[in-house]
C-alpha cells in the first residue's frame, strides 16, 4: 500500500487511492492539535485513510525527552484511534564512527528499542494502529564530501539490541581489498550476536566472505545493501 508522504508544516494535503501519510517532526507537534483538526475540518483529509509519521528522528542515550515529546504528541491527536496507522520512526546509530577500532567489532546500544515499548505502551492505552520504524544502520547528519575525504570499509549490523560495527581500513590503505574485507567478516562471524549464514542473504555474504567461498569483496554501495538486507529480515522477525 503506497501513499504519499507530506509534512503536516506545509499545510497541504493530497487524495490519492492510497491514502496519505503525514509526517510530523521538529516544529510540526507544537502544531499538531490544530493542524489536524483544521485538516478534518477542511476535508482535506480523512482519518480512516490516513497514516500519521511521527519522526522522533535521533534517540539519545537519554531516551526520557524523546519519551516526554513522543507521548505528548500521542495525547494530542483528537480521535487518534481514528487513523488508520500512527508510524512511529526512530534512529540511534552513532553519528560519528570515525575514530573506531579496527581490530574489534565496536559495539552500541540500539535505543529503538525503548522507543518500541512505550509506543506499545501508548498504542494499549491509547488505542491506536502501530506501526514501528527505523531509519536502519545509518546517519540521519548530511556529510558533505570533500575531494580529499578517504572513506573507510565497514560492516554495519544490527541486533535486537545493538548495533555492531567493524571498521576496516581506509580505501586508500586496501580497505576493499579481498584479505581486509575477509578479516572483518570473519570478526563479525565469531561474535556471539551474528546471526547466521542462513538468517538472511547479507548474512551469507558475510559468512562466505569470512570462509573464503565468496572471492569478491564488492563495494562501499555493495555493503550497505547487505547491512540494510540484513537489518530489514531481523526487524521482520522481531516484529
Amino acid at each position: 500500500d503506497i501513499t504519499d508522504e507530506i509534512n503536516i508544516s506545509n499545510n497541504t494535503a493530497l487524495t490519492t487511492s492510497n491514502g496519505i501519510c503525514l509526517r510530523i517532526s521538529g516544529n510540526s507537534f507544537e502544531l499538531l492539535n490544530q493542524s489536524l483538526s483544521d485538516y478534518v475540518e477542511k476535508s482535506w483529509i480523512t482519518p480512516q485513510n490516513t497514516d500519521l509519521l511521527i519522526d522522533l528522528k535521533y534517540i539519545e542515550e537519554d531516551i526520557y525527552p524523546k519519551k516526554a515529546v513522543l507521548t505528548t504528541a500521542i495525547s494530542d491527536i483528537p480521535n487518534i484511534s481514528d487513523y488508520r496507522r500512527i508510524i512511529i520512526a526512530s534512529c540511534s546509530f552513532p553519528k560519528d564512527v570515525s575514530n573506531l577500532r579496527s581490530d574489534a567489532v565496536n559495539e552500541f546500544k540500539r535505543h529503538e528499542v525503548s522507543i518500541h515499548k512505550i509506543s506499545l505502551d501508548l498504542e494499549s492505552k491509547f488505542g491506536f494502529n502501530y506501526v514501528y520504524a527505523d531509519y536502519g544502520p545509518m546517519n540521519l547528519n548530511e556529510t558533505t564530501f570533500a575531494p580529499y575525504m578517504v572513506p573507510n570499509f565497514k560492516i554495519k549490523y544490527s541486533t535486537a539490541d545493538k548495533y555492531l560495527v567493524v571498521k576496516g581500513l581506509s580505501l586508500k590503505k586496501g580497505g576493499l581489498e579481498l584479505a581486509n574485507v575477509m578479516a572483518g567478516c570473519r570478526l563479525l562471524v565469531n561474535h556471539p550476536q551474528y546471526s547466521g549464514e542462513n538468517f538472511s542473504y547479507g548474512d551469507k555474504i558475510i559468512a562466505t566472505t569470512a570462509n573464503g567461498t565468496n572471492t569478491k569483496s564488492g563495494n562501499l554501495t555493495n555493503w550497505v545493501g547487505h547491512s540494510f538486507n540484513h537489518h530489514i529480515t531481523l526487524i521482520v522477525s522481531l516484529m
